[in-house]
């Protein structure tokens, strides 16, 4: 069965969580298999845009550029020919709820720190109170990316738990290979063995999402 088309925000009103770096190598991925997938670019610092400009396969992928609040309407529109993944701003503003209005899946990256959690609290508990008030039933996940074998991340999942949140069970490591991929606006399915974690990694968080 085809997969549907579906409006994927990653969000998190904290900036430095890994926003573009989830957005643009799931979209990779989702382009590796197949998959017609649109870019928008909602961060006023232009992450996403950077990264799809700086030559390399991630070109291949349409990028659209909307930090303002039209992006419900053009993330609506690519809506209807491909699966959208919005990079938003990474700080609270009208065009964030605007990507959040978009969104039938809503993505909190978020590294593991005390400071980064009580952010992807705030985000989801936004996207919850943008939800109740156009009434959409989004589905809210928080991604834990940055992470490493250290003794924080499991204490930072359970907090985030206990704060009712849903995170996903699929992690991302803080890998070189991400900071290789956006300077050569490539991503890790693309790079071969010196990237196969990162790879592992955003494919597994794919498969869990089905997307």
């Amino acid at each position: 069965m085809a997969k549907r088309n579906l409006t994927v925000a990653i969000a998190n009103a904290k900036g430095g969580c890994g926003k573009s770096t989830l957005a643009c190598c799931l979209a990779a991925e989702l382009h590796n298999r197949g998959r017609a997938v649109t870019l928008i670019d909602a961060d006023p610092q232009g992450g996403t845009k950077a990264w799809h400009d700086a030559g390399g396969p991630l070109s291949a992928i349409p990028l659209l550029v909307d930090p303002t609040t039209h992006v419900t309407k053009t993330a609506a529109e690519a809506a209807s020919r491909s699966i959208v993944i919005v990079d938003a701003a990474g700080f609270a503003t009208s065009t964030l709820v605007a990507v959040l209005e978009a969104a039938e899946l809503v993505l909190i990256p978020c590294r593991p720190s005390a400071l980064d959690a009580m952010r992807a609290i705030e985000t989801a508990q936004l996207a919850k109170q943008v939800a109740a008030a156009t009434g959409r039933k989004p589905v809210i996940r928080v991604v834990l990316n940055g992470a490493s074998n250290a003794a924080i991340v499991p204490h930072i999942r359970a907090e985030l738990e206990a704060a009712g949140l849903k995170v996903a069970e699929a992690t991302i490591g803080q890998r070189t290979a991400f900071a290789v991929a956006a300077l050569n606006g490539t991503a890790p399915c693309w790079m071969g063995y010196q990237a196969a974690q990162a790879a592992s990694e955003i494919a597994t968080l794919t498969n869990e999402l089905d997307l």
